[in-house]
């Protein structure tokens, strides 16, 4: 029973300098990747960094099925900071599924046009039986 198991890919990995406090930002960014790509990832991990690892660390990093060697896709030193979330996803999202719409992130507007053409008109009766429903008169 127990022995290896069988890696499902792609992981995500978050690597945070422990020393800067950073472990916070790392988990906003894990709860939005989490929320944004939960169905494209097996995994997302958490590396804290400590010394003798230079300080400053923030890198971002997946590996997938057709790369053996983690791709790096944030480095905080090398891109001289951190990444705005939207940003991030669409390169995570290019890297793992490009053809994911991203929503709000790749710049959709609301229309108003398709959310009333989407509302059926309600009769007087009916609206006035709903504000009767919901208290509002």
């Amino acid at each position: 029973a127990g022995g290896i198991k069988h890696i499902s890919f792609p992981n995500v990995a978050i690597t945070y300098c422990a020393g800067c406090r950073w472990l916070l930002r790392a988990a906003y960014y894990a709860q939005e990747l989490m929320t944004t790509f939960g169905e494209d990832i097996n995994s997302l991990t958490l590396i804290p960094s400590r010394p003798p690892a230079k300080g400053g660390a923030f890198l971002v990093s997946v590996t997938t099925t057709t790369s053996s060697c983690p791709v790096t896709v944030w480095d905080r030193v090398a891109q001289e900071g951190f990444p705005e979330i939207k940003e991030l996803k669409q390169k995570i999202r290019d890297l793992l599924n490009p053809g994911k719409d991203l929503g709000r992130v790749d710049g959709a507007k609301f229309s108003t046009t398709t959310a009333t053409a989407a509302v059926d008109p309600m009769e007087d009766d009916d609206a006035e039986e709903a504000r009767k429903f919901f208290g509002v008169m």
